[in-house]
């Protein structure tokens, strides 16, 4: 059985949104030039791919990259979108699953229907 619970600071019926029972590790660091967030995408941007679309009522990770940067795979970070060093493909949908607190890596956000 799959149990929700509001994400801090939102209240029940304002926005619909609910996680499943993953607690974020107290000292969750999201690394350089990442910040956390309540519900982030599960196609986030990186060096390789830029997604079209992505699953819809599904949230991410709690960590995303600050603006004007993506996430390297290879580097396992975010890094500007200037400093990839390769040409971006735009994909139907990529989720991102290789860097952990990121896109598709950490547990499933659901938005309830």
């Amino acid at each position: 059985m799959l149990y929700y619970v509001l994400a801090p600071g939102w209240v029940f019926g304002d926005i619909p949104f609910a996680r499943a029972n993953t607690p974020y590790p107290p000292s969750l660091d999201c690394g350089l030039n990442a910040t956390k967030s309540s519900c982030s995408s599960r196609c986030e941007e990186t060096c390789q791919y830029k997604s079209r679309t992505c699953p819809p009522k599904t949230c991410g990770g709690p960590c995303v990259c600050i603006e004007g940067h993506v996430i390297d795979e290879r580097r396992l970070s975010c890094v500007l979108r200037i400093d990839c060093g390769q040409k971006q493909l735009n994909v139907p949908s990529y989720q991102v699953s290789s860097v952990k607190y990121f896109g598709a890596n950490y547990g499933q956000y659901i938005i309830p229907t």
